[in-house]
Parts: C-alpha cells; sequence; structure tokens
C-alpha cells in the first residue's frame, strides 16, 4: 500500500498530531509498514474458525473510579503544562464536532 505525505498529515490531522516535516516520512514509512502486515493477515484462510471476542478467556476487571490526591506541585505542573487554560481551568479540544448534547 502507498500513502502520500498529503495522506500522512491529514492522518496526524485527525489525531490531533503535529509532525515536523522530517517526521512525516519517518511516520509513513511505519504506517506503510503496518498496512502492508495488515493486507497480508488478510490473506490468511480463517475459513471454519469461530469468531472469538476474548482470546485469552480473561474477562474484563472494572476498578471503581475515585479520584486520586495528588500534591499542589504535581497539580500546578499539570495546569502549566497545558496550552489553553485560565486560572485552573484547563479548554481541551472538542471530541466530537457539532454534537448538541
Amino acid at each position: 500500500m502507498q500513502l502520500s505525505n498529503d495522506d500522512i498529515k491529514h492522518i496526524a490531522t485527525l489525531s490531533r498530531l503535529e509532525l515536523a516535516e522530517d517526521e512525516v516520512e519517518k511516520y509513513r514509512g511505519h504506517l506503510v509498514s503496518i498496512l502492508n502486515y495488515i493486507d497480508k493477515l488478510a490473506e490468511v484462510d480463517t475459513e471454519g474458525v469461530p469468531e472469538m471476542a476474548v482470546v485469552s478467556g480473561s474477562l474484563n476487571v472494572w476498578r471503581t473510579d475515585e479520584a486520586q490526591i495528588c500534591d499542589s506541585s504535581e497539580r500546578d505542573s499539570i495546569i502549566d503544562s497545558f496550552p489553553r487554560k485560565e486560572g485552573i481551568l484547563m479548554e481541551v479540544p472538542a471530541v466530537f464536532e457539532g454534537r448538541t448534547e
């Protein structure tokens, strides 16, 4: 499979990644390699092999959702690292554009 540099830049945009020009070629090589491997897997005859949701037989292990307290220096470091903030409020990019809920 072939991917152009424009394809890689588009995928990076969708992934919310900023790539330098020298990184575009590097990641193009990685993605082409991954997609070629997927093509190779598609050639495997799976006729008669039952579908499986979990290969290992293990089940999801859920933990309770509990707040974890961190010290003020760690909290301040996290807030300082955010590019868009106002006071202690941090703005993150929308995940779902155009949602009204």
